[in-house]
Parts: C-alpha cells; sequence; structure tokens
C-alpha cells in the first residue's frame, strides 16, 4: 500500500511538474512553449496619432531561460527594434523594452512613445528555444484626424477667366466627408452654375473647386473642411482677383510660352531620409488646356528606367508610386509622390510634356541617405547535425556605404575560422550582400543569428534563425515512440515494454517475473504491454483486478496462508515477550532517577512533565559518532553539560527539519539557585543516526557563538546519554513569520484577539536587529544558510533573535562552505549560487536576508506565491526577482534588489544593511502602507513544504 501511495504522489508531483514549468497550458489544451500577444487580446492594436502604447507579449509553457526580441514588419525591411545583438533598443526615445513575471507567466513589454502614422504595421515579440522560432504579433493602427494639404495658400485669378482652388486629404479611419465653404456657408454643385467640385481618390482624396467667369465678388477666403470618426480638419486658400489688359495678340504670344519646370524640391541635388515620403512637383505653364505629361525615373543603383503617366498609382511590395495633377491659375502642376522611399530610389526624376513643337523637360537628382537597411534573405532555416553545410546571408542597402558588416551569434560576435566563412559582395552602387557560411553543423550551432552593418550615420541589423529539424516528422526506425531533440531523435516504448540493446526496437516485459512484488494476490498471466491477475479454485477476483476473496468463508484457507497465519502468530508472541522486557527495565530504570529528586521540587504545573528521555543507563553514550569531521573543535567541555537529572521538559514548543524544540525547566542554569524557562532542542524520535549528527554539529555552532543580544543565547547541553538536548535561550514571543501573519487584516477579523499590531518602525526595528546579529556571525566566520522569518524569535520589548543554526557552518579561515549532503533545502530563500553550485558564504545569506526583508513587508507571506520548487529555482537563475509589493516605496525594495544582486561581490554587506536600515528607522518618512495590502497577491504556503526536495 505505501509502495503504491508512494508511486501515485510521484505521478502527481510530475505532472503538476510540467504543467508548472511554463505555466499555463497554451490554447486548447497545447502545451508547448508559445508567445502571444495577450494584451490587447484582440490582434489588433487602435490607438491615436501621438499617444503612447504599451504591447506586451506573453510567453507561457517555457522551462528554461530565453530571451524575446522586438521587430516590426510591413515594411521595407523589416525593422529591427532588439536582437540577440542588440537588446537595448537602438531608438531608446521611441521604444523602451522591460519584463516582468507572474506565477505562471513571463511578461514582455514594448512601450512605443508619440506614436505617428508611419509607426503602423505588424509587431512581432520572436525568441529562438530548444532548436525553435516562435513568434507572437499583433497588427498596429493608427488613427487621427485627417490631414489636409493644400498647394497654394493664396490664388491669383483673372476677372472673367477661372480659378482653380485644390485641397488633398488623407485619414484613418477613412473620410467621411469632404466639403467647401465661404464665409461660413458650405458649397455644392448648384449653389451656383458657375462653381464645381470634382472629388476623386479613395484612401487619399483629391477635391478641386473650379470657379468659372470670376467676379470681383468671388475674392475671399475658400476653407476646404474634411471629416472622420475622429473629428475634423480644414486648410484655408485666399482667392485674389487681377484685371488683365492684355491684346488678343499678347494672349496669343503668351499662350505658346511653354514652360516645364521642377518646383519642389527646389534645389536640383536634393538629398532625403530613408524611409521618409519623397515628393517631386513639375509646374507646366503657357499651354491653355492640361497637356499630357510623362515621368522618366532612372535609378542610378539598379539602372533600368521606370515610367509613369499623370495621374496613376503602382504598388511594389510595401512602397505606394501615386501621380497626380492639380490646376490654379498659375498652372498645372503634377506631382509624384514616393512613400516609404528606398536606397534604390537615389537616381533622376524627369517631367515631360510633349507638345506641337516637340518635348518640354526638366530633370532633378534626388539622393537618398540615411542608416544601413539590412534584410535577412530568410527569418528561418533548418540544420541537420553533422551535414554540409548551412549559408546565410543577408542584403545591405546604405547611402553613404558601410564601413563595417559583422555577423553575431546570440549575443556574441562571430570570428572567422576554418568552419566559419565571412565574405562581401558588391551589388551596385549602394547595395552590398553579407554571407556567413557554416560548414559541419554542430549542436552549439542552432540559435540566432544577426547581421548587423554600420555607416557614418547609423547602424542597421537584420535577424534570422537556424533551426533544428525534427527527425521525428521524417521517416525514423523506432519501433514505437519518437522524441525529437536537438539534432538527434530518441525511440521511446509504450507501457509494458522496454528499449532493446538497438535503441530502436521493443519488447514486452513480463511483469508476472518481475523479482520485485507483482501486484496480483495469486496467480499472474503475461500479455504484451500487460498482465491479468487471477485467482485458485474457490476465490473470486475482487473489483480492483488484484486481490482475491474466499468464496467458501473461513473453510478455504490454502496451506500456505495458514503457515503465514503461523509465522504472524509466532512474530507477535516474540514482539510482545520482548515488549514487556523492556517495559520491565524502563520502570526500574525511572524508579531509581527518581529517587535523588530535589526535595524543593514545586508541584508542576500540567504543561510539565517528568524527563522520560533519560535512559538511567550508567554506560555513558559514545558520542563520537556524531562528530563532524570538518569542524575545529568537537571535544565537550565539562562546563557545557548539564545535569540531566535537574531539566523538566515540557510542552513542544515546534519541530523542524530533524529536531523538535520543547518547553522547559531548569534549575541553575545560570547559577542563581532558581528553576528557570529554558527552551530544549533535540531530535524528534524517528530520527536517523544522520540526524542526530546534524543536531550535534549544530551544538557544535552554538558552542562557538558568545552572546549577542541578537542571537538565541546557548545556556548547556546533555550529551552523556541519548537523547541529545541542547539547552537554550526561552524566548516567549515565538517566531517573527507567525507574528506577522497574526498581523493579516483577514486574521485580525477571524481570530478577535486584541493583537498589538507592530508599527512599521517596528517592522524595520526587527530586520535590523536580525541584520546586526548576521553583522557578528559573519565576523566570527559563521555561515547560516537558513536565515528566514520562522528563525527569528521576538522576545520582550521587540527585540528580535536569530536562532535555528541546523544548516549553520563554521568556515573560519575561509569565506566558502560547499554542501555535500542531500536533503531538503529552503530552496525559496537560496542564492542563485547556493542552488546550482551548492555553495553558500556570506554573501549568499545576504541573498536570505533579502528574501526575509520581502517576509516582513508582506506580512510573512511565502517567497514565490504558487510556484513549485523547480519553478523557484528557475526564476532564481536567470535572475527574477520578487515583484515589488504596491504598498513598499522604492527606498525599501532598491535594498531588497541590491542584495538580489546575480553578482555576490556586488551585494552589501550586512553593515552596509545595518547602516541603511537605521537611516529607515530615524527618517520620518513610513516606506510601508499596508492600508494598500493587496493580501490576495501574497499567499502562504503550508508549513510543511517550506523545506523541498528537487
Amino acid at each position: 500500500m505505501t509502495s503504491r501511495v508512494v508511486v501515485i504522489g510521484l505521478a502527481i508531483v510530475l505532472v503538476c511538474a510540467r504543467r508548472r514549468a511554463g505555466g499555463s497550458p497554451g490554447l486548447d489544451g497545447d502545451d508547448r512553449p508559445s508567445l502571444r500577444v495577450s494584451d490587447p487580446d484582440e490582434g489588433v492594436y487602435v490607438t491615436s496619432n501621438g499617444s503612447n502604447i504599451t504591447i506586451t507579449c506573453t510567453g507561457v509553457n517555457f522551462a528554461k531561460d530565453y530571451q524575446v526580441y522586438w521587430s516590426i514588419r510591413k515594411r521595407i525591411p523589416p525593422k529591427t527594434i532588439t536582437s540577440a545583438a542588440e537588446k537595448t533598443p537602438s531608438e531608446p526615445a521611441k521604444y523602451q523594452v522591460s519584463r516582468s513575471y507572474s506565477n505562471e507567466e513571463d511578461k514582455f513589454q514594448l512601450n512605443v512613445t508619440s506614436i505617428t502614422q508611419q509607426d503602423k504595421g505588424l509587431y512581432i515579440c520572436s525568441t529562438y528555444y530548444s532548436g525553435r522560432s516562435i513568434e507572437g504579433a499583433v497588427e498596429v493602427r493608427v488613427e487621427d484626424v485627417p490631414f489636409l494639404h493644400v498647394f497654394a495658400n493664396n490664388i491669383s485669378a483673372s476677372i472673367g477667366g477661372m480659378a482653380g482652388l485644390s485641397c488633398e486629404a488623407s485619414a484613418v479611419p477613412p473620410i467621411q466627408d469632404i466639403i467647401w465653404q465661404r464665409n461660413g456657408e458650405t458649397i455644392n454643385n448648384g449653389t451656383d452654375e458657375r462653381f464645381y467640385i470634382f472629388n476623386r481618390g479613395s484612401e487619399m482624396i483629391f477635391t478641386k473647386l473650379v470657379i468659372l467667369n470670376v467676379t470681383s465678388d468671388d475674392e475671399g477666403v475658400y476653407t476646404c473642411i474634411a471629416t472622420n470618426d475622429k473629428g475634423w480638419s480644414s486648410r484655408k486658400v485666399a482667392l485674389n482677383t487681377i484685371i488683365t489688359n492684355y491684346s488678343d495678340a499678347a494672349k496669343d504670344e503668351a499662350l505658346y510660352q511653354e514652360m516645364v519646370k521642377i518646383v519642389e524640391p527646389s534645389h536640383y541635388k536634393s538629398n532625403v531620409v530613408v524611409m521618409g515620403t519623397l515628393r517631386v512637383t513639375c509646374l507646366v505653364t503657357g499651354f491653355p488646356y492640361q497637356p499630357k505629361m510623362y515621368w522618366e525615373i532612372v535609378s542610378f543603383g539598379t539602372g533600368p528606367m521606370l515610367q509613369l503617366m499623370d495621374s496613376e498609382e503602382r504598388h511594389y511590395d510595401d512602397v505606394t508610386i501615386t501621380t497626380y495633377v492639380m490646376e490654379n491659375a498659375t498652372g498645372f502642376y503634377y506631382n509624384l509622390m514616393y512613400y516609404p522611399v528606398m536606397y534604390n530610389n537615389t537616381g533622376s526624376y524627369t517631367c515631360l510634356v510633349p507638345h506641337h513643337a516637340g518635348v518640354d523637360k526638366d530633370t532633378i537628382n534626388i539622393t537618398v541617405s540615411g542608416a544601413p537597411m539590412v534584410v535577412a534573405s530568410q527569418l528561418s532555416t533548418y540544420g541537420l547535425l553533422g551535414h554540409h553545410k548551412v549559408v546565410l546571408s543577408c542584403s545591405i542597402c546604405a547611402n553613404p556605404a558601410p564601413t563595417l558588416v559583422l555577423w553575431y551569434f546570440n549575443d556574441l560576435l562571430i570570428s572567422a575560422s576554418s568552419r566559419i566563412n565571412q565574405s562581401l559582395t558588391k551589388v551596385n552602387s549602394v547595395e552590398l550582400n553579407a554571407t556567413l557560411t557554416i560548414n559541419t553543423i554542430t549542436e552549439n550551432d542552432f540559435g540566432t543569428y544577426t547581421c548587423k552593418a554600420y555607416n557614418s550615420i547609423a547602424h542597421g541589423m537584420a535577424v534570422q534563425v537556424i533551426q533544428d529539424v525534427d527527425e521525428c516528422s521524417f521517416d525514423h526506425d523506432c519501433d514505437h515512440g519518437c522524441e525529437n531533440g536537438l539534432g538527434t531523435y530518441t525511440c521511446t516504448c509504450d507501457n509494458g515494454y522496454k528499449l532493446q540493446a538497438d535503441s530502436k526496437t521493443c519488447q514486452d516485459v513480463n511483469e508476472c517475473q518481475l523479482t520485485e512484488k507483482v501486484a496480483c494476490e495469486q496467480q499472474c498471466t503475461n500479455y504484451n504491454g500487460s498482465f491479468l491477475c487471477s485467482c485458485h479454485d474457490g476465490w473470486v477476483l475482487d473489483d480492483n483486478g488484484k486481490t482475491c476473496t474466499n468464496t467458501n468463508d473461513n473453510s478455504g484457507e490454502s496451506p500456505d496462508d495458514e503457515a503465514i497465519q503461523a509465522e504472524e502468530i509466532y512474530s507477535i508472541v516474540g514482539a510482545t515477550s520482548g515488549a514487556l522486557l523492556i517495559i520491565i527495565l524502563l520502570i526500574l530504570c525511572i524508579v531509581w532517577c527518581r529517587r535523588k529528586k530535589d526535595e524543593e521540587e514545586m508541584p508542576m504545573k500540567a504543561v510539565y512533565s517528568v524527563n522520560t528521555g533519560y535512559s538511567g543507563s550508567s554506560s555513558e553514550m559514545n558520542m563520537t559518532k556524531y562528530h563532524s569531521t570538518n569542524t575545529k573543535d568537537t571535544k565537550i567541555s565539562p562546563a557545557d553539560e548539564f545535569p540531566r537529572q535537574r531539566l523538566q521538559l515540557g510542552i513542544d514548543l515546534g519541530q523542524g527539519r530533524f529536531g523538535k524544540v520543547m518547553m522547559a525547566r531548569a534549575l541553575n542554569v545560570s547559577g542563581f539557585g532558581k528553576w528557570e524557562m529554558v527552551a530544549v532542542k533535540t531530535c524528534r524520535d524517528s530520527a536517523s543516526d544522520l540526524e542526530k549528527e546534524d543536531l550535534y554539529q549544530e551544538l557544535e555552532i552554538m558552542r562557538s557563538i558568545d552572546k549577542h543580544p541578537n542571537i538565541v543565547s546557548y545556556l548547556g547541553c546533555c550529551t552523556k546519554q541519548d537523547p541529545l538536548y541542547i539547552l537554550m535561550e526561552y524566548v516567549p514571543g515565538g517566531n517573527l513569520q507567525s507574528q506577522l501573519r497574526k498581523c493579516r487584516p483577514s486574521q485580525l477579523a477571524s481570530s478577535g484577539e486584541d493583537i498589538n499590531t507592530p508599527t512599521v518602525k517596528e517592522l524595520e526595528t526587527h530586520a535590523l536587529h536580525v541584520a546586526k546579529g548576521m553583522v557578528y556571525l559573519s565576523s566570527i566566520g559563521i555561515i547560516h544558510r537558513d536565515l528566514a522569518a520562522r528563525n527569528i524569535l521576538v522576545g520582550p520589548n521587540r527585540i528580535a533573535k536569530i536562532c535555528d543554526f541546523g544548516l549553520a557552518r563554521d568556515v573560519e579561515g575561509s569565506d566558502m562552505y560547499e554542501r555535500t549532503s542531500k536533503g531538503p533545502s529552503p530552496i525559496r530563500w537560496m542564492a542563485p549560487e547556493s542552488l546550482s553550485d551548492q555553495c553558500f558564504t556570506r554573501k549568499s545569506d545576504v541573498w536570505s536576508f533579502g528574501v526575509l526583508l520581502w517576509e516582513i513587508v508582506t506580512l510573512g507571506a511565502t517567497p514565490y506565491p504558487g510556484m513549485t520548487a523547480r519553478e523557484v529555482i528557475k526564476s532564481v537563475l536567470i535572475g527574477k526577482w520578487l515583484q515589488c509589493p504596491l504598498h513598499c516605496q522604492q527606498e525599501q525594495y532598491s535594498l531588497m534588489t541590491r542584495c538580489w544582486d546575480m553578482e555576490p561581490k556586488e551585494r552589501p554587506s550586512f553593515s552596509e544593511i545595518a547602516k541603511e536600515l537605521e537611516v529607515f528607522i530615524e527618517s520620518e518618512t513610513d516606506y510601508l502602507s499596508f492600508d494598500n495590502l493587496e493580501e490576495s497577491e501574497y499567499g502562504v504556503l503550508d508549513p510543511d513544504k517550506v523545506d523541498e526536495r528537487v
């Protein structure tokens, strides 16, 4: 029965550990590691222009450390925000990244400030984990009131002629309405037979107000107004009228003075920032009608010529090219817009207007410059262990040309070697190809690679991943199951089968022939992968499928059963006789011990009892087997030995990992000739020899500690007979953990007791007392190894005292103790170097003190509530700190985090901690506000689960 309980318990622990190792299962019960953008949940983040946004990426089911990187897609190229080679955003004023943690999930935040329309796109959080690239994404849309543009704020028109007022508008969400007004009155088609309004376009709307037969009354200010769901915007255009007295001959002469001129940009060699907007405007005058016009674009980098008409729209990947015409009294304005402009758009831009006398044209050279733009040839590729070879490449566009191109693996710079080659190839004047060739793939080659290019302006980068091939997805030779590994796979067998020497085939296990006891009570029949229980004649199988019941009551017992019953009777008789003999001997011993009882002894209260642990044997116990070999002195001084007959034991005060503490009275323990209250620590009745040795080790530690106001005082010991007793100062207030939990609002409400709740300053004083006690212990070379609120006692006047030296070690002459024994450990209080290497130093005690301080702040909460021991170890080893309670100010939390520095030498000393706590206490500021305590956030573990195994 016991073995079955143990097996079931282990199964539950393993299942829970697997579920808890990475948090809650994914969607549809999927327990694979995944990243998802949980904020917002709808998959689309809609925000307003100029606002700040926070995108939260949540990781679940990750069992080991990993790093999340951020990028934006739907851009040319995908824009890298952070990568393995650049964990800090390249634009810190624009982007900030942070991490936070909860019991079951890891959260990674990306903050984007002052968002604009150019920041819209698909935001990706990605990681490389166990040979796989994992991603989560959310689309960001930026909404704002319409953006309006008028080409000219003032227009002149001849009386009797025509005037054209133009306005362009774009918006997200789409424009609902666009109108023209004059003096607050809306102009519509039909308002005046001389007024006409033309609109075209959808996402970008071009509107034009045409006034025929202009009069002087048409002078004034006209307003273009566009509206969408976010509001409205307006731009004004002023119309002036002029009187012309040209003769018909002059008019005809002016009619044929055609001119084609690029008026924007204003210089013939113009610089444009990459990823920005390029607008080229060509003014055509001297035509009585709108002539046909063509654009010719020749790229300096790629060479081919592109021709566009005067009114069209083209899309190349994510680049949009738009041409359109606007008209006013000055002439016709032909516009060309590129968005976003790329390096290969560096070149010459020409507008051409053919007419009866030939072709008029004008040309401008555009130079696109900025930081290098790096595009990976593919985001991920598969590598096969031991195969030849994997080639990674990236395209680099830059102006000025790159001065340096580097490759990184994770966050390490890759150097060229005989196995890894790097090369650069020039494609054209603005483009390079960088190649990384890895020959003969090894396990260490799977991961994230970053191609990084620098020029005189800034740097750019692109990330790609070499992923492990899932060998189990292809043909394999496994007889039953297949488990994928990094660069390999492992065959597995179903229950009831075992893997053969070829590591591929599975053979049935004959459970009925196993050397250990089979679950069947009587008969067993083996089958492939299982077995079946059966019974002898006259017996029937119970519902549990294992045990048998006699159908003939008591008459059907088999000879084997009779033999077993006879053997059990003999055992019972023998055991009873032995027990009676022991009882008689014990009674004689007790009578002999009680005859020396002090005549002055007063009647004791029910809380005390006679010391029944005293054996009464005249032979001394051989304590040498409990002596540790790594202590400096194990000889018991006569002054330490306290007469056992002058000790009266009382009730249990508590139990630890191997011992228990009892209330007791000792006669003349301090030399005053009176009975005094003491605490006695001894082994539990079921203690093993190893546990007794641990208690003796604690005795040796306590004997080396002089009296200190913040350490429980050692008074003596009883070592000449078993059990071993350690006499200590009795502290009536109980341990600090219990006192803190009694002060919780829920406990105060349910207990109804009138508890004198400690003030914030008193709690800080408790921490100061512990720090002072540790200052002394550190000075004499003692490492406590179990510094926690449960091991701090609170005495009269709220003086805190360190106790429980069961794990403490004397390291005088050394700075480190390396643990070699196995057993449960206070995992939630242990430093990372203690968890990983079993090394303990004074600085690992400092880490534990930081956790103890967190216990005080949270009124006795269990560190890392809701997490298993394995999850705690994982969290500590990757640098996850306990979160700052909302009711704790940053000054006090900062002290905790400095105690939790991953580099032990960077942690403060106990002397420094004590000085800082003194400043807190002397300050008039309360660094805690328990009015804001969210008790539900700070859970409490069962006391038996404090010491945990993994």
